[in-house]
């Protein structure tokens, strides 16, 4: 659109998602039934949120209110048909991970126990099974992550990231895999990378670990009634303030929160009570639901606004991808 422009063509957009044609447009006409409601200025349509005009229209202009909300309703299936996971590869990706093509890269139901939960860790597929142990699966073979005398409820990581995180029956926090931002929570055994399975130390040692959540070179744990972080902080990912935590440290901005849930992405975090949800770290895509123009990066621990259709309802769990996240309610 930019080159169009300064070849001196004249180029109509129809659309109501107008956040990526702030720097680019000369006119704003707003149509209401068929007709010109109204003809704005740039600097006129900059204003429109203040203004109380085309309110529906706010966040679609503005990240501010980025947050939306629809209202779904979830039904349970049973699934009786072999389950796969398959897609195409890129070429870097570590050959003994995957197959090509749309062949199934690994069939789960080769395993002889049940399946619970899974995480994805760079190119590698970690599986929790019923009886509490954890594999790695590849491409030909499971490997045994876990010992079996350890139990555990929950696993963590992230697709962009090269570290795993294993909460126990018995609510210890273990750590395994890339740590060059020391991620996992301690010292490393082998260059940047922890190659056993050990529980993660510092301020979370000795605490009852509830849930984890993995960023691309950090790790947020949620324990009863405190919240630990730990890795790279260059980003403002643990809302800290130093740039890097070798170990543990006690999120002391979450203390008196309530904190119920915690989320990762890439280099943000959020956390979030039964009413408020809270974030810290990247907003470049505003992922943590403010305007990444007035706030690129979220240094503290920051509060969001949640959208006021959704406001009285409980917040029932949150989610975050690589630059997104998403949040869910009920009544």
């Amino acid at each position: 659109i930019q080159i169009w422009k300064q070849q001196g063509k004249t180029v109509i957009i129809a659309e109501h998602r107008l956040y990526y044609l702030k720097e680019l447009i000369d006119r704003v006409i707003y149509l209401k039934n068929g007709k010109i409601e109204k003809d704005y200025l740039p600097s006129d349509a900059l204003l429109l949120q203040q203004s109380g005009l085309l309110k529906s229209l706010f966040h679609y202009w503005s990240f501010v209110n980025c947050l939306h909300s629809s209202r779904f309703t979830f039904t349970a299936k049973s699934v009786t048909n072999p389950v796969y996971i398959a897609g195409n590869l890129e070429s870097s990706a570590p050959k003994d991970f995957y197959a090509y093509g749309t062949a199934p890269m690994w069939n789960v139901q080769s395993l002889s126990k049940p399946i619970t939960q899974v995480a994805f860790v760079g190119g590698s597929l970690y599986a929790l099974l019923l009886d509490g142990s954890v594999v790695r699966i590849l491409s030909k073979e499971v490997k045994n992550v876990t010992p079996p005398n350890l139990q555990i409820q929950s696993i963590a990581g992230s697709a962009m990231g090269g570290h795993l995180v294993l909460i126990s029956k018995s609510k210890t926090a273990y750590s395994t895999g890339l740590n060059n931002k020391y991620q996992c929570g301690r010292v490393s055994t082998t260059n940047s990378e922890c190659t056993d399975l050990k529980e993660i130390v510092g301020a979370s040692s000795g605490r009852q670990i509830l849930q984890a959540a993995c960023g691309a070179e950090h790790t947020i744990l949620l324990g009863s009634g405190e919240v630990f972080g730990c890795g790279s902080n260059s980003q403002s990912a643990l809302g800290i303030s130093s740039e890097l935590a070798k170990s543990s440290v006690e999120l002391k901005g979450l203390r008196s929160k309530e904190i119920a849930f915690v989320a990762c992405g890439d280099h943000f975090s959020l956390f979030a009570s039964k009413q408020k949800l809270y974030g810290a770290g990247s907003n470049q895509f505003g992922q943590l639901g403010m305007d990444p123009q007035n706030v690129p990066v979220a240094k503290e621990i920051t509060e969001i606004r949640l959208p006021e259709k959704v406001q009285s309802e409980r917040i029932a769990g949150i989610a975050a991808g690589s630059a997104h996240m998403v949040l869910w309610t009920q009544k």
